[in-house]
Formats: structure tokens, sequence, C-alpha cells
């Protein structure tokens, strides 16, 4: 590809990841975000997910690395039929290269390979920046801003932080096992769309992941899992966080109220400013989460997908009352 720019004709070619371009992709994260990019992070979300092979196009003018687009191999839970799905992940322009078409044109190269490697789909949280792109020309389905619930710890009346159903009762977990598999058995009838909480997707999504940022809590009735909530802090500039990130359980009033006592407790005792989380619509905890003084807003990403042209299933997948979605899907958290 032949690009004008004011100092000339720059040629641009697209390659596939290979070893050793870790230094370039790393060098373009810096450059585009203003951040260093763990290399650990990088290998563990991209060569040790446990789903399968990575897709990584890379755009270079000479040796210059001027745009990256990758997905991960995900597998997608809809209507109960396991369906090949990718999660699309990190899209990169230089700064210098952008307005040019760069990214359109790396990620048709990447849904052809992901379609003759058998994809059918491919899902993600694109930001404010490159949302318009994935929609009119990539033709995502797009679903718009990602719905929350926020609990404003310094607008808001102390919560009760010391109740406990004396039913339930919680451990510290830190392996996820075969009992985990028997929970997300019997929960997931009630989801439409998710990526399957197996142990296999929480060992190395929560506990393999480098910097070990998660507070991970099971709950039990008597010695009967019944539910699980991963917990993590996050300090800002000018405030500290508390996010529930992931969570399954077996809908019973009971199990929600001491997931929800939990993370009021833990990060009250952590002295957050405000506490957030995605909660999907099967959950059914939208009511308790009000009445504990949670307030219903936006947040600042958005979700979409698209249908290969493999996917033989129905496309009716189009609303967030479709989606088991948690801050856990994203990659941001």
């Amino acid at each position: 590809m032949k690009i004008n720019k004011d100092k000339g004709v720059i040629k641009t070619k697209i390659r596939n990841y290979k070893d050793g371009y870790e230094k370039n992709i790393s060098e373009l994260f810096k450059i585009s975000f203003g951040e260093v990019l763990s290399l650990d992070f990088w290998r563990w979300r991209y060569k040790e997910n446990p789903f399968g092979k990575s897709i990584i196009m890379l755009m270079f003018d000479e040796k210059i690395l001027v745009g990256h687009y990758a997905i991960i191999r995900l597998p997608v839970l809809i209507d109960g039929k396991e369906t090949r799905a990718a999660f699309s992940m990190t899209t990169m322009t230089h700064p210098e290269y952008r307005g040019m078409g760069i990214f359109p044109k790396l990620a048709r190269e990447v849904y052809a390979e992901s379609e003759r490697a058998g994809y059918e789909i491919v899902f993600g949280f694109p930001n404010e920046n490159s949302y318009g792109a994935f929609c009119k020309k990539l033709d995502w389905i797009g679903f718009g801003k990602v719905p929350a619930l926020i609990y404003a710890h310094k607008q808001q009346r102390n919560p009760r932080s010391d109740i406990f159903n004396i039913k339930i009762h919680h451990e510290r977990v830190k392996y996820f096992d075969e009992e985990f598999d028997n929970l997300w058995d019997i929960v997931k009838p009630c989801c439409r769309f998710v990526v399957p909480r197996t142990s296999k997707f929480l060992n190395w999504r929560f506990l393999q992941k480098p910097g070990k940022e998660y507070h991970i809590v099971a709950f039990y009735n008597n010695k009967c899992l019944v539910g699980y909530a991963v917990y993590k802090i996050y300090d800002a500039e000018n405030e500290r966080r508390g996010h529930i990130i992931d969570f399954l359980f077996i809908q019973e009033n009971d199990v929600k109220q001491a997931i929800i006592d939990y993370g009021f407790a833990y990060f009250m005792e952590k002295g957050v400013d405000n506490i957030s989380c995605w909660v999907p619509d099967v959950c059914d905890m939208e009511d308790i989460l009000i009445q504990r003084g949670f307030e219903k807003t936006e947040w600042a990403c958005y979700f979409g997908l698209k249908y290969l042209n493999t996917y033989k299933g129905k496309k009716d997948i189009s609303s967030f009352e479709d989606l088991y979605i948690t801050m856990g899907d994203s990659d941001v958290f």
C-alpha cells in the first residue's frame, strides 16, 4: 500500500506477528497511550491464553511499527451452544499515521484470518475513539455504552457493612477447582450470551494474571458452593475506587445479599471513595443495589460484536438484556 504524506510516499506492509516483535509493540503502546506495556502482561494475555493461538496483525512503514490490532480466542456460549469466538483487543495507530485508514485495513486482515481459523464471531469493548470505526467501517453491531451502577461513598449514607446472613459463609479463593465447574453447569442455562465461567477460564483470567490484584471470595450455604465474587481496589490519581469485577451465583436473595454485604465491608475497610459494577439483567441485582445507595450510570466504553461469515446460528443478540457481561469480561479491569 502507498500513502501520500507531506514528506513523500510511504510504503506500508501488513505482517503477522512473530517472536521478536514485542519490542516494536511495546514502543508503539508507549507512543499511543503514554504508558509502559508490561511484557509479562502481554505474554499472559496473548501467548498464555489457554483457549488457543491469538491473531495479531501489524502494519510497518519499513522498520517502524505504525499499526497493531489483535484478537484472542475466547469461547462464548450462545443459547447453550459453544461458539468459536474471538475477543477484540488492543488497537493502536502511530499518531503520525492516523487518518490513513490503517486500522480498518488491519481489522479486515484479522477477520479474514479469523474465518480461516474457524472463528464465528468477534466481540469486545471499543472506546469512544474506535467505536464509530468498528460500527461504520467494519459492520459491527453496536450496543452503545455499557450500563453500570455506582455507589459514591462520599455522597451517600454510610452503608451497613457489618451484616452477613448466617446461612451464607465465605472463604478466600486461591484456586478454582471442579466445584466451580459444577456451579457454572448449574447457572449457565440462565445466560444467553456469556464467556463460560469454567475453572479453566477463571484461573487464567484472575489468578494467573500478573499483578495479583484481585480479592476473590467463594460463598457457601452449609458446605455447598453457591457463588463467588471478584473484588478489586484501583488507586486513581485523586480517588480510590472499588470494583466488583465478576460474580456468578445461584439465584437466591441470600447469596446476592452476601456478595453485596461482603463487598461493602471489604471496600469500606480499604477506604474507597466509590464502588462500581456492571450487573447483567439476568442477575436481578439492580433493585437491591439501588436500595443500598447505588445509582445507574453509563461506563465510558462501548460493547459490540461482529458475526463473521462462518457463523451459521441465529443473529438475534442485539441488546444488553441478552448479555452476561461484567467488568471481568473487559480487558481494562
